[in-house]
């Protein structure tokens, strides 16, 4: 070791950005269980890893005291996981203590930073993220410079309690997403444990969503945090507000190492549950000497010493007790599930960016004659139902969702104009007249049943509705129309014809303005024209007759995902 000199270690230009996150993230605080290392001493006789402003540290080149190394040796570039930094670092110093020529700069970089830095034009040469999930993140080109490999240690994803809650475990992550305990999720776009317990949620759904999950989902989405710290500092600061939440094990140990004054209660789901897995991914194109270099840091943190100093911070490591760390005083042995596979993975973040969109949606309410009639539910009529679905769905939207009303039926608004408009699109959370728009939707659709009367004026409404959607679309939102009637096209008036009615939503469609008609039938409705009305918006088609089923298909439609418009 005599005669190294510490020095500080380049800054790549992503190392910044990766600093600022860190200074302005909670996690660093409470989950890295770390004293940043004394500087070097003066003389460089008892040099360590010197720190730069990145949190990077650098094991210095090319000052053997003799040995000779290749006069273009450089260090070998990895990035960490934040609460896996102390552990590398540690490795790091021990091998350029036994090899001089070896050496490597280490930096951090949480959630999306390590993203980003693996997308640059010169990505680190080895990367542990705390989720082999992030490789979903990146392009194709990015993800295919790195080989992937075993993981360096293991984190079980566990359900976090208040204090005093009840220990039992749940039967799955499914149960624990739709349920009605408490719960509190941060952004599966930048947090691995939440997305990770979504995603198994996720795949081990029984079928569509119902309202109560639909609507628990869309709550979910509009009040995530960035990540597990700044939901344990939630459960902290507001204990009034304590709600259940996903956290990997490790993260839940280094908390309770702080001795909060409330600990938390650790319950693992009884099928079982995915593990943060902190892959090593190291680059395929890497010199002979580089590639030497990374496997004997790699085989340094497989070593004794780097797998006790990993379970002291909590992590699981291989062939290791299986308890696992004590949390509260309780260790556990959870039943370990595989991530689910990667088609799932891309369902359900994109029903995730889905349920987070707010909607723009024009809601057109067939109000024919027909509406009145009995609904096969005990005292209700079709309209009955209908409304009663329509407004419980109502209340499961976003306050910054946009939603209008019309109703139609033949001659609703002058001989020739099948439909009515009853409120015009407005946020929902619009003041109008003294109240809120979704206030003023309640009240209009309360009056609905005044204004049943004539045929069911179908092709003509559903055109003017998707027109009108269309030429006032907003790309900051899902567009659409929900079309709900009873009956087939029965326009006195005259009118388009199915056919006419197809081949204008094909010619008016907009690729670039987006708008996709939803529609719902009842009773005697038209499937057949109805399915293929929705097929020519990129739109779903649902019938349904009983109060149930009515629920059921407004919260998919509310929910569904755009599908493929056919050409």
């Amino acid at each position: 070791m005599g005669g190294r000199h510490a020095r500080r270690s380049p800054v790549p230009a992503y190392a910044a950005a990766a600093a600022l996150a860190v200074g302005l993230t909670a996690t660093v605080g409470i989950l890295a269980m770390r004293d940043d290392e004394s500087p070097a001493s003066a003389s460089g006789t008892n040099s360590t890893q010197s720190r730069s402003a990145t949190g990077s540290a650098t094991t210095p080149a090319n000052t053997t005291g003799g040995a000779e190394c290749a006069p273009d040796a450089a260090p070998l570039h990895v990035l960490v996981a934040p609460e896996l930094d102390a552990v590398t670092q540690a490795a790091a110093e021990r091998v350029t203590a036994s090899d001089p020529c070896r050496t490597y700069t280490v930096d951090t970089a949480a959630d999306r930073e390590g993203v980003t830095a693996a997308q640059a034009d010169q990505p680190p040469q080895v990367w542990v993220p705390d989720s082999v999930t992030w490789l979903d993140a990146l392009s194709s080109q990015a993800r295919d410079r790195y080989r992937v490999d075993a993981g360096v240690a293991q984190s079980p994803i566990a359900l976090a309690r208040p204090a005093g809650a009840d220990g039992a475990a749940p039967a799955s992550w499914a149960d624990v997403v739709r349920g009605s305990e408490p719960l509190k999720l941060a952004d599966p776009d930048r947090d691995a444990a939440s997305r990770l317990a979504f995603y198994t949620a996720w795949a081990q759904r029984s079928g569509p969503l119902d309202r109560a999950a639909g609507s628990r989902l869309v709550l979910l989405s509009r009040y995530t945090k960035n990540s597990t710290s700044a939901l344990l500092k939630d459960y902290e600061t507001k204990p009034d507000d304590a709600s259940a939440f996903p956290i990997s094990e490790r993260a839940a140990y280094a908390f309770d190492r702080q001795r909060p004054k409330e600990p938390l209660v650790l319950a693992f789901p009884r099928t079982g549950t995915p593990v943060l897995d902190y892959p090593w991914l190291s680059l395929k194109q890497l010199s002979a000497a580089q590639a030497r270099d990374m496997e004997a840091l790699r085989a340094e943190l497989d070593s004794s010493e780097s797998r006790d100093a990993l379970t002291a911070a909590g992590f699981r490591v291989r062939g290791a007790d299986d308890a696992g760390p004590k949390v509260a005083g309780r260790s556990a042995r959870p039943t370990i599930i595989d991530n689910p596979e990667s088609a799932t993975r891309e369902e359900a973040t994109a029903q995730w960016d889905l349920l987070r969109t707010d909607m723009r949606m024009l809601a057109v309410i067939d109000v024919s004659g027909s509406m009145a009639w009995d609904s096969g539910t005990p005292g209700q009529s079709r309209m009955d139902v209908l409304l009663g679905s329509a407004g419980r769905a109502l209340g499961t939207l976003a306050a910054g969702s946009e939603i209008g009303a019309w109703v139609f039926s033949t001659a609703q608004d002058g001989p020739k104009q099948d439909w009515r408009q009853l409120v015009t699109i407005r946020r929902l959370d619009a003041k109008v007249n003294g109240h809120t728009q979704r206030d003023e939707l309640r009240r209009q659709l309360a009056r609905i049943p005044s204004r049943i009367q004539g045929d069911t004026g179908l092709y003509d409404t559903t055109l003017a509705a998707f027109l009108r959607m269309r030429d006032s679309y907003d790309g900051n939102f899902v567009n659409s129309v929900v079309l709900m009637t009873d009956g087939v096209n029965d326009d006195t008036t005259g009118g388009l014809g199915l056919r006419t009615l197809l081949s204008r939503l094909k010619d008016e469609f907009d690729p670039d303005r987006p708008v996709r008609v939803v529609t719902i039938g009842m009773g005697e409705a038209d499937a057949s024209a109805l399915k293929q009305i929705s097929a020519a918006t990129g739109g779903t088609s649902y019938i349904a007759n009983r109060a149930e089923d009515i629920d059921r298909v407004l919260v998919q439609a509310l929910l569904a995902r755009p599908l493929p418009v056919a050409k």
